[in-house]
């Protein structure tokens, strides 16, 4: 019960932003989202990173 209700309210959140901003708009920030294109989670963190 609990999942559907949270589930129903990030669904709003979503739509709310769609209605807003063109797709367009939405594919853009979502390339900037993310890894960066080359990064692997395999590679070992640099000296001094914790």
């Amino acid at each position: 019960m609990i999942r559907e209700y949270l589930a129903e309210i990030g669904r709003k959140g979503g739509n709310e932003r769609a209605k807003r901003h063109g797709k367009a708009q939405l594919r853009e920030w979502a390339k900037l989202g993310g890894r960066p294109k080359g990064s692997s989670k395999k590679k070992p963190n640099r000296k001094g990173d914790l």
